[in-house]
């Protein structure tokens, strides 16, 4: 469970570093994109305390991608990159790809939003899966 945690945590802060990479990226690509993020009709600015909860965000999503890791690991194959690349797959199949359709269906966001938080999802996923087949081999 400690190496779990471990490698949870440090799969949180690969993916907080890859979620600020993209976030100045993108908003320095697309200036209407930066505009998009301080839409206070739509997001909460960074004067309320609780959007600084956003940051937790990466860290909780390491730790259930690890512990979803630990349980399907015999499933991937023994190949490094390949087990990484088949579960980051999976994630995003199962999980990015029907939330992006959630959000563009409820929410007034733009159709270059879904496609980059999409794209960033597939990453979030492979980028753990990694960590994950380095510090969570099997036993």
């Amino acid at each position: 469970m400690k190496r779990r945690f471990k490698a949870g945590m440090l799969a949180g802060l690969l993916i907080l570093v890859i979620l600020m990479g993209q976030s100045f990226i993108s908003s320095w690509l697309s200036p209407t994109l930066a505009e998009q993020y301080n839409n206070t009709a739509l997001y909460r600015p960074w004067s309320v305390p609780v959007m600084w909860l956003i940051f937790l965000y990466p860290f909780l999503l390491g730790l259930a991608l690890a512990w979803i890791w630990d349980k399907v690991k015999g499933l991937l194959g023994s190949n490094f990159l390949t087990s990484a690349v088949k579960f980051a797959f999976a994630y995003w199949a199962a999980g990015v790809i029907p939330t992006m359709v959630m959000i563009y269906s409820c929410f007034p966001v733009t159709k270059w939003v879904i496609l980059i938080w999409t794209v960033s999802g597939f990453f979030y996923g492979l980028v753990s899966a990694l960590v994950f087949a380095r510090m969570l081999p099997r036993d």
